[in-house]
């Protein structure tokens, strides 16, 4: 019963983009696999490699697109559509200036 209780908690956690830290261990993050895929089976490389890692870059995805849509909004990339409804995002040119001066700040 306790296992479907992490489960249940790690689905909400998820389903709100809580942070992969904030779920404790990894113990959490398999259980939390095998809520969304009851039927999984692997080895320990594929669980790490798939169960693990696909979780990670899910939640990496998210935090990601907010970041890219927040730089689009402020102005500092442009989208770029491509043929096949693809978009690529790409440093915007008028900021250029604002860019590097705002890079040098970074580094010193």
């Amino acid at each position: 019963m306790r296992s479907d209780f992490v489960a249940c908690d790690l689905q909400k956690a998820t389903e709100q983009g809580l942070p992969m830290a904030t779920k404790n261990s990894i113990l959490e993050e398999i259980l939390n696999y095998l809520f969304k895929h009851p039927d999984a089976n692997d080895t320990l490389e594929g669980i790490t490699e798939w169960w693990l890692l696909s979780q990670r870059i899910s939640y990496e995805m998210k935090r990601v697109k907010a970041a890219v849509l927040k730089l689009v909004e402020e102005g500092w990339i442009i989208e770029i559509k491509g043929e096949n409804s693809t978009v690529h995002y790409r440093l915007n040119p008028k900021k250029s200036k604002e860019f590097k001066s705002y890079v040098s700040k970074l580094s010193n």
